[in-house]
């Protein structure tokens, strides 16, 4: 029941303006930036935890094994889902549909 409040916040407050707003942009930056953001969120955690040299080393080992292209990949694949169905509710763009 709480997971279902959290999800009709997330996805009914941020969801539809996040969407509109990700529908400015092209699908293949939207990409690129949610997949690298991955990896930069993934970096910056790890200096924090445990130092720069730490994070350089877990970086060097772990980004070229098929989790760390996979998981990043699949988020920027949600991420440009999201832009997709914004570009659907966005009246301004002259959907097909309608």
């Amino acid at each position: 029941m709480f997971d279902g409040f959290w999800s009709g916040i997330f996805g009914g407050l941020f969801g539809p303006a996040l969407a509109t707003w990700l529908s400015r942009y092209r699908y293949w930056a939207v990409f690129v930036t949610a997949t690298l953001g991955v990896h930069v969120i993934a970096f910056a955690v790890g200096a924090y935890e445990k130092g720069v040299a730490f994070a350089i080393q877990v970086m060097l080992e772990k980004t070229f094994t098929p989790v760390g292209i996979l998981v990043p990949m699949g988020i920027g694949l949600l991420v440009v889902m999201v832009a997709f169905v914004g570009t659907l509710n966005n009246p301004g763009k002259g959907n097909a549909g309608q």
